[in-house]
């Protein structure tokens, strides 16, 4: 877990995370490998309704990410998911070296797009992560579903 927090903060490349590993775990080398080589195929496919919904958005709300990932695998799920072009702009913990749910990324993406935080919504799977938005005044919800997700967003008087 070390080696991957130092891959998702930039600090090091997946090549060197896998090496890292091999030499801990030598045994397990070739699973190891796939971890850099077969990335792609571990990303388990798309939320089409999610991206639907983002589809519905564009256009009348600005649709912007924040995530724990690592730059050099970003661009690379990008090019494999055209839907992300959807995503306006991205402030990912590669390129900042600081992950979720430290206060100071939430505070890179509003200071860059000049985001009003009650006027923000932020969307993510993890409490810790939502509760840092919500402690910075923006406006969270947890992902449990799709319909979920819907709902709250109406409760906020998002239109779609």
């Amino acid at each position: 877990m070390e080696e991957n927090n130092q891959f998702d903060l930039g600090i090091i490349p997946c090549a060197e995370v896998v090496r890292q590993c091999i030499e801990k775990h030598p045994d397990y080398a070739e699973y190891i490998k796939m971890y850099d080589e077969r990335w792609l195929e571990m990303t388990n496919g798309t939320n089409s309704d999610m991206f639907d919904l983002m589809r519905k958005l564009k256009g009348n709300y600005q649709i912007l990410g924040l995530t724990n990932y690592s730059h050099e695998k970003l661009l690379e799920t990008y090019k494999k998911y055209p839907e992300f072009e959807m995503i306006e702009g991205v402030v990912d913990s590669g390129t900042e070296h600081i992950m979720k749910p430290d206060p100071r990324l939430y505070q890179i993406l509003l200071d860059r797009y000049h985001l009003i935080p009650n006027e923000a919504v932020f969307i993510d799977d993890r409490p810790e992560n939502i509760e840092t938005a919500i402690n910075l005044g923006i406006n969270g919800i947890i992902f449990q579903s799709n319909e979920q997700v819907k709902t709250d967003l109406r409760k906020l008087g998002v239109k779609f």
